[in-house]
């Protein structure tokens, strides 16, 4: 098993234990706690989560509407006209809140 496959479970790992233990106080939800057709907001990205910058690059940004659009492994979602497929870990690492109406 490579580094990077360690990083990236650790980092799971971690980021579930911290969910778990926060019970979701901020009133927020993950981008792997949506339906499949529901609209939501970006409200954080984790800073920690290794592939921070490449989802702001192919455009899930804070404050930007996403539309899940498979609530699977791996989860699609449409972020500004593309559509990106992303682990549930990775999704996990996203909060988002609310659903946005058209």
């Amino acid at each position: 098993m490579g580094d990077d496959h360690r990083q990236h479970r650790d980092h799971r790992r971690r980021r579930r234990e911290r969910h778990h233990a926060c019970g979701h106080t901020n009133g927020h939800r993950t981008l792997r706690d949506c339906r499949c057709g529901e609209r939501v907001i970006v409200v954080r990205i984790a800073s920690d989560l290794p592939c921070a910058t490449r989802l702001r690059e192919l455009g899930i940004l804070e404050g930007e509407a996403v539309v899940v659009l498979r609530p699977a492994d791996p989860l699609v979602i449409l972020a500004q006209d593309s559509r990106i497929a992303i682990d549930v870990g990775t999704a996990d690492a996203i909060e988002v809140d609310g659903t946005v109406d058209d």
